[in-house]
């Protein structure tokens, strides 16, 4: 997809290349035309060119790649654990090369059919600026036609999306690939539509922008005017940038959406920001964690595994023992101002009807704390506690088994029982990156084997790795279209000054300097990219909303639509 992408983005540059090239032969052409040239012979002759250049070109990319996979395999690069070698079969040579002469081939066609129109009577004529043809009405049409019914497909995949999110969608989650899918060929649909009438709006956003500078100089105002003069060209350079910025945008908002969703979702999923637990667990950990910077309060909690008897099996339950001062200290959310002896508080979500965890609000629970097992597995000894259920409005914990419940140390001490061990619960103040103070803690600890950091930060950082990673590769490889891109504005002012070779010596002849007229140049390329620019950010930015509330509102429900 992405080679395609950098392919379609180097066919607009070729073709505005071989403009410039027709350009500049085009007083040879007609010199070739008067000595008896035909049409037939010059669009041949640039179709010929365009073959061996995209041959060659091809050939010293393929080249040019292979010795650099050979190069990272030599010298035995890895990146995120994937080793490099070198595998060459006929698909890596036929492949890339097909592509690049057919391409070059048929981005040349509409140069070397300019090349036809040249008549013999132009070689005594001095080069003038080459009008521009005016785009059928039909063209337009069938854009605005593409635009809205591809808006909308995407306006229903959006609509049904919020109706499964509400349960009220006649599709079944199973089809949930087929929307995401109609969604993606509704955005591509309205974009080539887009990219199709840009020669209609191109210019008129140009000529808008071009109004509001027109009037700081002689070198704007000579700028204004020139991207006025073909607009076809213009508008051909600003797609070319137009598709690179937009999907570079679309990833990158899609990442900032990711990664605020997911943080939203898992504060509202966790109690605790940071739970460092381990058999070295102590005190010592306790106070190394505190001196870590970001950290607002960190505390020791107990930990114990229970055994919980029900009538048709025993299951693992974990026990937390923290006073309330110190669930104030470190978890967010509602205060646990309800334990008590004889209480196992459990969260909300837990407590309820779940299947899962036939857990009901003032129901009694069969425990057995410090349980010890002989060699078949059973349990020979251990402290019966039989707690009643109470729910309280505490969010999740990261926990070895799904259910757990806290309580405060004085039971533990009524019963002669001792935790199983201690975790560091830890609260950030948001002074420090999530990512910094992970990487703080775990050099704290580093000297103690077997340290786990979990909690809600610890899964930002994680998720957080995850999406920037995906997001490097991607934009990696979309710059490619960018900088192909960024070559066509070049070309584009190459073009432009060789029209108006005539009506810049005109202007120096009537006193404009040789730096006027060099930023008129940077004007007009500042022009055609901030255009091309700001309409890819906002066009990627809607997409990359688009797509998050699609992906992450089955999932999470509540998606953050950031403007990145």
């Amino acid at each position: 997809v992405f080679g395609v992408l950098a392919m379609f983005v180097a066919a607009l540059v070729i073709a505005n290349t071989f403009q410039v090239l027709v350009a500049q032969r085009r007083r040879t052409l007609a010199l070739l035309r008067t000595i008896g040239a035909r049409k037939g012979q010059l669009y041949r002759s640039v179709v010929a060119e365009a073959l061996l250049l995209g041959l060659i070109s091809s050939l010293v990319a393929v080249g040019l790649s292979i010795g650099l996979m050979q190069l990272l395999h030599v010298a035995g690069v890895e990146f995120s654990g994937i080793s490099f070698v070198t595998v060459l079969t006929p698909q890596v040579f036929l492949v890339p090369i097909a592509f690049g002469v057919v391409v070059t081939i048929l981005a040349s066609l509409g140069s070397a059919r300019t090349a036809t129109t040249v008549t013999p009577l132009e070689a005594l004529q001095p080069l003038e600026v080459s009008a521009a043809r005016k785009s059928g009405a039909a063209r337009l049409v069938v854009s605005l036609l593409m635009m809205l019914f591809g808006a909308a497909v995407t306006a229903f995949t959006v609509v049904d999306t919020w109706r499964q999110a509400h349960g009220e969608s006649a599709l079944s989650n199973e089809q949930f690939s087929l929307v995401l899918l109609m969604a993606m060929g509704g955005v591509m649909i309205f974009f080539l539509g887009l990219l199709l009438c840009a020669n209609r709006w191109v210019p008129l956003l140009l000529k808008g922008v071009g109004a509001l500078v027109a009037h700081i100089g002689p070198a704007s105002t000579i700028a204004t005017a020139n991207i006025q003069k073909n607009p076809r060209r213009v508008a051909a350079t600003s797609t070319a940038l137009l598709i690179g910025v937009a999907l570079v945008s679309t990833l990158g908002t899609g990442a900032a959406s990711a990664r605020q969703t997911l943080a939203s979702e898992l504060d509202a999923r966790y109690s605790v920001d940071i739970q460092v637990s381990g058999e070295g667990v102590d005190q010592t950990v306790l106070d190394d964690i505190r001196k870590v910077a970001g950290i607002q309060d960190a505390e020791l909690i107990g930990s114990s595994n229970a055994v919980w008897h029900t009538d048709d099996y025993d299951s693992n339950l974990q026990v937390y023992t923290l006073t309330a001062q110190q669930g104030r200290a470190v978890m967010n959310g509602d205060a646990i101002d309800g334990l008590r002896d004889g209480v196992l508080l459990v969260p909300d979500a837990l407590a309820g009807d779940s299947d899962d965890y036939p857990v009901r609000d003032g129901s009694v629970l069969d425990l057995e704390l410090n349980a010890t097992y002989n060699d078949d597995g059973d349990i020979v000894d251990g402290i019966a506690f039989k707690p009643t259920v109470e729910a309280a409005p505490f969010r999740g914990v990261n926990t070895p088994y799904g259910i757990y419940g806290l309580m405060p140390p004085d039971t533990l001490d009524r019963l002669g029982a001792k935790p199983d061990g201690y975790e560091v619960w830890a609260k950030t103040d948001g002074t420090v990156t999530p990512a910094d103070v992970i990487d703080d803690i775990q050099q704290a600890v580093s000297s103690i084997p077997g340290i786990t950091v979990g909690g809600s930060i610890a899964e930002r950082v994680s998720w957080d790795g995850m999406v920037n990673m995906l997001l490097m590769v991607l934009v990696a490889l979309l710059a490619v279209a960018v900088i192909i891109a960024l070559i066509g504005v070049a070309n584009t002012l190459s073009l432009s000054v060789i029209e108006r070779t005539r009506e810049s010596a005109t202007l120096r002849a009537i006193g404009m300097t040789r730096g006027q007229l060099r930023r008129s140049l940077a004007i007009e390329a500042l022009l055609i990219s901030l255009v091309s620019g700001v309409v890819g950010i906002v066009v990627g930015t809607v997409f990359g909303w688009i797509g998050s509330y699609i992906v992450f509102s089955m999932s999470f429900g509540s998606v953050v639509f950031p403007i990145d």
